[in-house]
């Protein structure tokens, strides 16, 4: 009864806050002006909402995709007229400035100025009203997104009933009790139902097909797959352990795939044989989110902690120590798995806070040791590090803070959960879990970056760092900051409108500088140096050999063609990115001042070998 009314109650909400036909229309070619009237009406009524602090959080989500959609369009409408607007403007300046109090002016000049100046009003109109509509609905969309954010700290700060409090036990074992009496009286009945058995015997060739499958690849595909990542690091030679190491870590990534098709076939074969009741089907899905968390995890012990010592070892670990590292890296996975099948199996929202608090209090408790242990590895790793006398490196710090920090959540957590705040100590482990399993697959992809760039470049093992590996391995990282956001708790719409604000861009003084206008600079800047090395080559091997000039000479003018090259390709790079410097012109002349005192011994020295170069 309480999800068929919060369904209808989302329904209606989602009508009422739909945008009106015609703020949806966008013109894929060409910017078209957005009904105002209709856009007014949404904000006044969002405005109402927000006003009344009242609505749930599903009816504010959806009144405020409504207004996120109208903004874009506002963003999009600012662009109006544009080019007419800056040749307008390009006019007006052909004729000069008004003349002073006093001064006469041809009345042909006088008129055509006051129409295009009127010209120039009518043009900028929509582009204002734009610009208007977008800042209010940026200020409603900021509005929800605090309102939303204080109800989400509120929650995680909500004191529930302590659950080791025995008083508040039997309220959970009742709880239990009743969904487990659901739960067999659901299957009976499908059991007993003749339709349900028909449809068993029917699709039983097939069940059976499918648990079998599963069966076998759980039990020994799952153990081959392993034998042959440990023999792949079983090589010596530099080139030949290049790409092994590679292959092996390529190969690793079936230790998920395989046990989870097998997951997959399982979860098809139970709801194949039509014996699942609500319930069931619920933990059926669950199971596939818990086969993930728990063969993912495995996977990332065996990465931090190999069995193998040609393996890449991140960490300094003794192989006792990797082995509990391991063990601790199936119990994290086992723990997570539980998690999501206990919460498809008791459902939160149905429950009490009591027997909420009491059933997720040992699961967290479990969940905190772990975290704990695999901190106290993280810490032992950095102290090896230092007694070896090796200067400590990078990720060595990043270990010993995230060991810190796994200890400090692990033991801080069921604390927490113990005193009721069961929310917010959920808040913190099962997001650490995940983060740390995030991390892992950043250190697994910057080892598969260093592999293949090694068997493609034949680099040795005794070659210095390379570059590109690390240039790449930092995108990977600032790709992933968007992940941990949502596994710490932030909304999607949260990073989408940081998105938003990117998207808009900043301004100095009247130039307005976006993300694309970088992205743009970048291409084009790299386009043009690309071309310019390329005609630099072709002079430098075909045309200027063949030509009298003697070496210096040839020299001289492959340097001078990179210079004018570059200098071209800055200009073009700025034009095509639409980056107006004029509004810049002013702090450009002034930085010039200060710099041409700071660097004239240098801009000397360049002109210098230029007129060398000439001579």
């Amino acid at each position: 009864m309480i999800r068929s009314c919060l369904l209808a109650l989302a329904c209606t909400a989602l009508a009422f806050f739909a945008p009106a036909p015609v703020m949806a229309q966008v013109q894929p070619t060409a910017i078209s002006a957005p009904d105002y009237d209709a856009w007014r009406s949404l904000a006044e009524r969002v405005e109402r909402l927000v006003d009344a602090s009242r609505a749930s959080d599903p009816i504010l989500v959806s009144a405020r995709d409504s207004v996120v959609a109208a903004r874009a369009q506002f963003l999009n409408a600012q662009s109006i007229n544009a080019t007419r607007i800056t040749a307008t403007r390009e006019q007006l300046a052909a004729l000069g400035a008004a003349p002073a109090d006093g001064a006469t002016e041809a009345p042909e000049i006088a008129a055509r100025r006051a129409e295009l100046v009127a010209q120039l009003a009518e043009l900028e109109a929509p582009v204002i009203a734009a610009q208007e509509a977008f800042r209010r609905a940026d200020g409603l969309v900021r509005q929800i997104d605090t309102i939303l954010r204080e109800r989400q700290a509120e929650a995680l700060l909500t004191l529930s009933p302590t659950p080791v409090n025995p008083a508040n036990w039997p309220e959970a074992i009742e709880a239990i009790y009743d969904t487990t009496f659901t739960f067999v009286s659901q299957t009976i009945e499908r059991v007993e139902d003749p339709a349900h058995r028909r449809e068993f015997i029917s699709n039983l060739p097939v069940v059976i097909l499918l648990v079998l499958f599963s069966a076998f690849v759980l039990i020994r595909g799952r153990a081959w797959i392993e034998g042959m990542v440990l023999r792949l690091y079983d090589t010596t030679g530099e080139r030949t352990g290049a790409s092994r190491r590679a292959l092996a870590l390529i190969l690793s990534l079936a230790q998920i795939i395989a046990p989870i098709a097998a997951v997959v076939a399982l979860t098809i074969a139970l709801e194949t044989s039509g014996m699942l009741g609500p319930i069931g089907h619920a933990m059926n899905g669950a199971a596939l989110m818990a086969a993930v968390g728990y063969f993912t995890a495995r996977w990332a012990g065996r990465q931090i902690f190999p069995v193998n010592e040609n393996a890449h070892t991140p960490l300094r670990l003794p192989e006792a120590r990797r082995r509990e590292g391991r063990v601790m890296a199936n119990l994290v996975g086992l723990f997570l798995g539980l998690y999501f099948i206990l919460r498809a199996y008791l459902d939160p929202r149905a429950l009490s806070d009591v027997a909420n608090s009491v059933i997720a209090f040992p699961l967290l408790v479990l969940a905190g040791i772990v975290l704990v242990r695999i901190g106290v590895l993280l810490v032992l790793h950095r102290k090896l590090a230092i007694q070896s006398g090796v200067e400590l490196s990078f990720l060595d710090r990043i270990v010993g803070i995230l060991g810190r920090a796994s200890i400090l959540i692990g033991g801080g957590a069921p604390i927490f959960a113990a005193i009721g705040y069961v929310q917010a100590a959920e808040a913190l482990v099962f997001p650490a879990i995940v983060s740390l399993g995030l991390i892992t697959a950043l250190i697994f992809l910057n080892q598969l970056v260093d592999d293949l760039f090694a068997l493609l470049t034949g680099r040795g093992s005794d070659a210095p760092d390379a570059l590109a590996p690390a240039l790449i391995s930092f995108g990977l990282v600032i790709v992933s900051m968007p992940v941990f956001a949502l596994v710490w708790g932030v909304r999607p719409n949260e990073l989408a409108e940081l998105w938003q604000v990117l998207q808009e861009g900043f301004r100095l003084g009247e130039t307005r500088i976006a993300p694309t206008n970088i992205l743009y600079f970048a291409v084009v800047f790299g386009a043009g140096y690309m071309l310019t090395r390329f005609v630099q080559g072709a002079l430098g091997s075909t045309v200027l050999p063949k030509t009298k000039i003697d070496k210096g000479g040839q020299k001289a003018i492959i340097s001078g063609t990179g210079y004018v090259g570059i200098f071209i390709a800055a200009l073009v790079a700025i034009s095509t990115a639409g980056i107006d410097l004029s509004g810049l012109a002013i702090v450009a002349g002034a930085l010039s001042v200060g710099i041409g005192f700071g660097l004239q011994n240098i801009v000397s020295n360049f002109i210098s070998g230029v007129i060398l170069l000439i001579e």
